[in-house]
């Protein structure tokens, strides 16, 4: 996976998180040298360009609930130079994150209809009498995580 570098702060992007480093101490991460944000926590990436009067080009990293801010910026803001510099990182950093979401929703699929196909399975024993109510329901209830 690559790993985006600007003069702020390096972002390792893997499969199934972005690990930033900061760099300097203009920075947001409330002192942390390091961050890492599991795919699985975050609720959105948004961008933001660099305007006359705002002075900086950010992604935020949103993790839901409500975010602390540090001047003008989200704890979870990662800092860009110019405008081009956090599109290619969006892009990037999108395109991971959505891999990892429909990776995801491909594997709760493939989970939903093999537990199905248990269950079935399991039913056709319960008919057949290899298989008590109460074996039957045990499976049911381990099979869809009641």
């Amino acid at each position: 996976m690559p790993t985006l570098e600007n003069k702020w702060a390096t972002i390792e992007i893997l499969e199934d998180r972005f690990i930033v480093k900061k760099k300097k101490s203009l920075f947001y991460f409330q002192g942390a040298v390091e961050k890492t944000f599991l795919f699985s926590q975050i609720k959105a990436i948004e961008k933001h360009y660099k305007r006359p009067m705002v002075d900086k080009a950010f992604i935020d990293i949103d993790l839901g609930g409500h975010a602390v801010r540090s001047g003008s910026l989200a704890e979870n803001a990662i800092m860009f130079y110019n405008n081009d510099d956090v599109d290619e990182a969006y892009q990037i950093m999108s395109e991971a994150f959505n891999a990892y979401l429909a990776k995801k929703k491909e594997n709760q699929t493939k989970v939903s209809s093999s537990a199905a196909d248990e269950l079935l399975k399991y039913k056709q024993l319960l008919d057949m009498g290899v298989i008590s109510e109460d074996e039957f329901n045990a499976k049911k209830k381990a099979l869809l995580n009641l």
